[in-house]
């Protein structure tokens, strides 16, 4: 969502602002994505391989949080193709996946619930709020 009353990264004034939800056009624009400590990125695309062009652009930047949509085997084939791309290790280690605090989510809404839990557990965990 943008627009007037959502720009698409609008600036932290806070550690508890919460931003945007934005949805973005095809390719991903991740290197305008802003790095910090405050900064929660969350990718969720169409599929595997449009995950991984995301990632490839994300990885090795600074975010509190970096984390990919999808199951375990997904998550799990994703750092192996990261790896192969020559990403190092300690960099791949960042990435948070499968996503959400594990509540046996059924449902959509349970997903995004699950997945808003995570968050506020790292935004709570962190030295840097």
């Amino acid at each position: 969502m943008t627009g007037p009353t959502c720009p698409r990264w609008p600036p932290t004034t806070t550690p508890t602002t919460a931003t945007c939800w934005a949805t973005t056009p095809w390719p991903p624009p991740c290197p305008r994505v802003p790095e910090g400590p405050h900064r929660y990125v969350v990718v969720m695309t169409v599929g595997y391989r449009t995950d991984a062009v995301a990632l490839r652009q994300l990885l090795g930047r600074r975010y509190a949080y970096l984390g990919v949509m999808g199951s375990a085997a997904k998550v799990a084939e994703l750092r192996r193709a990261l790896l192969a791309a020559g990403f190092s290790a300690d960099e791949v280690a960042h990435l948070r996946g499968p996503i959400g605090v594990p509540i046996n989510s059924r449902t959509p809404e349970e997903i995004a619930v699950s997945v808003a839990a995570e968050l506020i557990a790292v935004r709570n965990a962190s030295p840097a709020t």
